[in-house]
């Protein structure tokens, strides 16, 4: 049984620049953009997005930190995916498109995903899993995270409390559940969850938005 804690979105989140094509796909609600933001403003060091498809939330990621490095990261096989995730690899070669002209931003179009060694020096304080969503995908890349002794906030993308049955291919909280992370913190109306890896001694300001 999950144990989670349910926060509602902060009052200053960030304004959202249009992206630079509005016909690009988005998978991720402008919304939970905006908090991605928001938590990327109060959190130090660089942003790891894991699954940045074309582009849309690493723009913004990137203007509104500028003063951060948004490390964006999509793989260009489709194998060990779930059939119904296939259509949403980027085109080889498009990956984060959407983010190419950014000074910010420094892409990475990867055969098989993301490693510990290349992670190990990138600096990274809030990583956001959106990538892989089968139940070993999201293992090896929050392993390759554990194993480069990434701190800080990870922000894992389709955890799922509703038992949606359309989307019990989605296994991202069967496996973020077996890591017993407490405090746990689920979006309202989002299925974003949030949870800290030796934080530290900084504030914990997502408890503050507990519901």
């Amino acid at each position: 049984m999950s144990n989670y804690k349910l926060i509602h979105l902060p009052a200053d989140l960030p304004s959202i620049p249009q992206p630079v094509d509005p016909s690009a796909p988005q998978y991720t609600a402008p919304h939970e953009i905006a908090f991605l933001c928001w938590c990327a403003q109060h959190c130090p060091g660089n942003v790891l997005e894991i699954g940045c498809n074309y582009g849309r939330t690493t723009q913004a990621l990137a203007r509104t930190n500028p003063s951060k490095t948004v490390y964006a990261v999509d793989r260009t096989t489709i194998s060990g995916l779930a059939p119904e995730q296939i259509g949403e690899t980027p085109v080889f070669g498009l990956a984060g498109r959407l983010a190419w002209k950014e000074p910010n931003v420094a892409l990475f179009n990867l055969p098989n995903g993301i490693t510990p060694e290349l992670i190990s020096e990138l600096k990274v304080g809030m990583v956001f899993i959106d990538g892989d969503h089968a139940y070993e995908g999201v293992k090896r890349d929050t392993d390759a995270l554990l194993d480069a002794d990434v701190r800080g906030l990870f922000v894992w993308h389709d955890y799922d409390i509703l038992d949606n049955p359309d989307r019990k291919w989605i296994e991202v909280r069967r496996y973020v559940d077996t890591l017993s992370l407490s405090p746990l913190y689920v979006l309202e109306n989002s299925t974003a969850a949030c949870a800290w890896i030796a934080r530290g001694t900084g504030p914990d300001f997502l408890g503050e938005l507990v519901i």
